[in-house]
């Protein structure tokens, strides 16, 4: 079996496999790089005749990790426009490339198609998997909102009067009844195109100037409107980052997170750095209820600044049946920390957390006063106040409040805990949800 040159994660990335004269001969997509690796060689008779053919001429195995599905997705796809690598063409059994295709027209439609030669469109990529197209199209859907339907369709809804189903579920605003305006669809295909660009810092910065000129002229809603926009590309994209900057550091993901690590620890706590950052443990913690039924509590896990997901836990709430986050917090911690004190073997619950992140601020804090001044002295605990994006630090029975630049690289790995810890326990939540509904 071919030896990676490191241990391969359980991480989102992009594996490479190299010939004899480390060429690269394919190139793949994983939401689990060992999983997907390992598939290749658990079994080769189950292999397809050209997948077995490029395991026996590859003689090495290498691997960029990601933290994301969406930023794996586009990597790969920069990858393979740039190397061209033997197997991914073959593979392709002479099926030609998917691409993003944006129409030129009054009301752009979006869709998947296989090649570039129409002139009234614009087109991106290539995708080396057909899924790949559907999958980015999927995230963008949910931030900006688009048509992806035929003439024909949409006008049968003009002529209804209301919108369809995607209109409902608001994954597409509905410019077949004029429910937004040429220019306001416009302007959000226009973002679209650039975020598709790799141009997602200079959106958010355009973005941002937007929203403050609204607030000067005192246009609150187009303000509300273009906030919260920023905060659906910050969300799906919390740990997004363009592919050029794996290309120039394969590292870059543990390179980020033993930065914010030492950024935190800096201006937050004021240590001289005196840690082992590749082991250096992130516990963050968030709580999704409705009116206290069916409560959950997540843990998630960061070890090194980079999220661990084999060591999240999920918990559900046993003592509290009324909305009280704050009692569920408690409750979650507590339970999390009598294991540590009941030596249970569970692989996350014996490790000690170097860091504990709450979501919120003095009030959450406040709350969990007791238990924190129970907790070991080495254990650090911060809050994160949603929206204000400040942390809030508990000295001596008083709330500190610690606003750090928004392009800080602390911050910025606070927001990812705290938003996967909030991604966890919301999905824990819709599941339980739905198997009552199902029962």
């Amino acid at each position: 079996m071919i030896k990676p040159a490191r241990e391969i994660p359980e991480n989102p990335g992009v594996y490479i496999f190299k010939d004899d004269k480390s060429e690269i001969i394919y190139i793949g997509k994983a939401k689990n790089l060992k999983n997907r690796v390992g598939s290749y060689f658990a079994d080769p008779q189950i292999l397809l005749p050209k997948t077995k053919k490029m395991v026996e001429v590859a003689k090495s195995l290498d691997f960029i990790k990601t933290e994301s599905e969406i930023e794996a997705l586009l990597l790969e796809a920069d990858l393979v426009k740039r190397y061209k690598p033997k197997y991914n063409i073959e593979l392709k059994d002479d099926k030609s490339y998917k691409y993003i295709k944006i129409y030129k027209e009054k009301f752009p439609k979006i869709e998947s198609a296989r090649n570039t030669t129409d002139k009234k469109a614009f087109h991106f990529g290539p995708f080396p998997r057909g899924e790949a197209v559907n999958e980015v199209l999927r995230y963008l859907r949910k931030v900006f909102g688009f048509r992806d339907c035929s003439t024909i369709k949409f006008n049968r809804y003009k002529k209804l009067n209301r919108g369809c189903l995607y209109y409902d579920i608001k994954l597409c605003p509905a410019p077949c009844i004029e429910a937004v305006s040429q220019k306001d669809y416009r302007d959000s295909i226009s973002n679209l195109r650039q975020f598709l660009g790799g141009k997602k810092k200079l959106l958010i910065r355009k973005l941002t100037k937007k929203m403050e000129n609204y607030s000067k002229v005192e246009k609150y809603e187009e303000a509300r409107e273009t906030r919260d926009l920023i905060g659906r590309i910050d969300y799906i994209t919390q740990s997004f980052t363009e592919a050029k900057d794996f290309l120039i550091n394969p590292n870059f993901v543990e390179d980020r997170g033993e930065e914010g690590i030492r950024d935190i620890l800096k201006r937050v706590f004021d240590e001289e750095i005196s840690y082992d950052f590749q082991k250096f443990r992130i516990e963050a913690y968030d709580i999704s209820n409705i009116q206290g039924k069916l409560a959950v509590g997540s843990m998630v896990v960061f070890i090194g600044g980079v999220p661990n997901k084999n060591q999240y836990r999920k918990f559900k709430i046993k003592y509290k049946n009324s909305p009280d986050d704050f009692m569920m917090l408690r409750e979650v911690l507590s339970r999390r920390f009598k294991k540590i004190e009941g030596g249970i073997s569970d692989e996350s619950f014996k490790e000690t957390p170097d860091l504990i992140l709450i979501d919120g601020g003095s009030p959450q804090l406040r709350a969990l006063s007791e238990m924190i001044a129970k907790l070991p002295k080495n254990i650090k605990v911060i809050g994160l106040v949603k929206g204000e994006e400040k942390l809030v630090l508990p000295v001596g029975g008083e709330y500190r409040d610690v606003v750090l630049p928004k392009d800080s690289a602390g911050l910025k790995l606070m927001m990812r805990a705290r938003d996967e810890a909030h991604r966890f326990a919301i999905t824990y939540h819709r599941n339980r949800r739905s198997k009552v509904l199902l029962s």
